[in-house]
């Protein structure tokens, strides 16, 4: 397997951009048009980092970027690269899917199209949208899936409407069409449910285990918590369904908006779960993959709290090592809204859940944009692909992340790790 910066050669002739329209109402971005440069190494303990970036031509100005971008690969060189498109005016105002596709691992990409499937639609007085896109290769099905949220926006503001219900929502990628299933929702009975930004694990007999979270319809009056509550549904995929087959125990606390945005890992015969809360990340494992322990802070070997808060953490997995990929405090990194890069890995002690702080190494730079909004995948064995686009809001709107460089380019980070 030859690495990530010799595979990604992804070359697409104009970075320039343009916008239909620019209202938050009637936003219809183009496709990306993106162009590959490789950006360095880095040299873990027990890996090396080949680091690419894929420019996007921001600009100054501009109404929209590209966020949530991610891939999945099979084995046999099949992969998906999607993103979506942000406007820069409103908090997650996102329009359409965007995806490449490749047949020898990234060595050529198509060019990004639109989906005409995942896309806003018209529901009463709002537009539905899927958002934060998370794929997966499903190996029994071979077959490529995304999960993601419902969210609704104000067709009169085009802001989202939190009154409204919202389901976790899931599509199939149909390889002969070369596009993606309308969305269907995954039935957990009654009550608002997303599976955005997660990272999902397939066990070789094909089910799935998915982490979810149950969400509040929030901001409903000023005295009402918005506490989230997470667990994890084992499920089954015959290739064109998924079915709940089994719920693990419910996690929360009762601070925060309690615990969002969840991901699962297994290894060896452990499954782990990373879990967001607005003042800190938790860690927790389980021997079955739905019944897990109390989480825990986020905190390394030498005792220290990690100082990750408010953003999604993933994982990472070798010959029996578990690894997470997260943002936190104290990396000279105060101008970068919510401390949300630089990416560090670190591995994990699997007995204690401690991040072993000797290992840490940043695989994904800090320009002054966050990066919290990622997707790790793994591409064969002993390599896996981190990937993240540079978001382009902050204290000071997109002038401020680009005083420090940062332009809308998506970082994707081969891990090869060392036998």
């Amino acid at each position: 397997m030859k690495t990530l910066s010799i595979f990604l050669s992804l070359f697409f002739a104009s970075p320039s951009v343009t916008l239909a329209t620019t209202s938050m109402v009637n936003f219809i971005p183009e496709p990306p048009k993106c162009i590959k440069t490789e950006y360095g190494k880095v040299k873990g303990d027990e890996f090396v980092a080949n680091i690419t970036r894929f420019s996007t031509g921001f600009y100054a100005g501009k109404s929209f970027c590209y966020t949530q971008a991610r891939m999945a690969f099979a084995p046999d060189g099949r992969g998906i690269f999607v993103m979506s498109a942000l406007h820069l005016k409103g908090m997650d105002v996102y329009s359409g899917l965007f995806f490449a596709t490749t047949k020898n691992f990234g060595k050529q990409w198509t060019s990004f199209k639109s989906s005409n499937t995942i896309k806003r639609r018209d529901v009463g007085d709002c537009q539905s949208m899927l958002i934060d896109a998370s794929p997966i290769y499903h190996k029994a099905s071979n077959k490529f899936i995304i999960f993601g949220t419902e969210t609704l926006y104000s067709k009169e503001t085009g802001k989202i409407d939190f009154s409204k219900s919202r389901s976790a929502l899931y599509s199939i990628f149909d390889e002969a069409k070369n596009e993606w299933t309308s969305p269907k929702s995954i039935l957990l009975g009654e009550g608002n449910f997303g599976v955005g930004c997660v990272q999902a694990y397939a066990e070789e007999d094909g089910s799935i285990f998915l982490p979810i979270s149950r969400l509040p319809i929030s901001r409903i009056g000023k005295n009402k918590k918005n506490i989230h509550t997470v667990f994890v549904a084992k499920c089954k995929f015959d290739g064109t369904k998924i079915v709940i087959e089994k719920i693990g125990n419910s996690m929360s606390v009762d601070f925060g908006r309690g615990f969002y945005e969840p991901s699962i890992i297994k290894s060896g015969e452990e499954y782990f779960l990373c879990l967001r809360n607005d003042f800190d990340g938790y860690i927790t494992k389980s021997a079955d993959g739905l019944n897990f322990r109390t989480p825990k802070k986020l905190f390394f070997d030498n005792g220290s709290i990690v100082g990750n808060y408010n953003t999604q953490t993933h994982f990472l997995e070798n010959d029996g090592k578990v690894y997470l990929v997260y943002t936190r405090k104290g990396a000279n990194n105060d101008h970068v809204f919510r401390h949300r890069a630089p990416l560090f890995v670190s591995q994990i002690d699997k007995d204690s859940l401690a991040l072993k702080k000797s290992t840490e190494r940043a695989i994904i730079p800090e320009r002054g944009a966050r990066l919290g909004n990622f997707g790790c995948s793994k591409l064969a064995e002993g390599k896996w692909i981190v990937v993240a686009a540079e978001w382009m809001q902050g204290p000071k709107k997109c002038q401020g992340c680009m005083a420090h460089g940062s332009d809308n380019s998506i970082f994707a980070t081969e891990v090869e790790f060392i036998k």
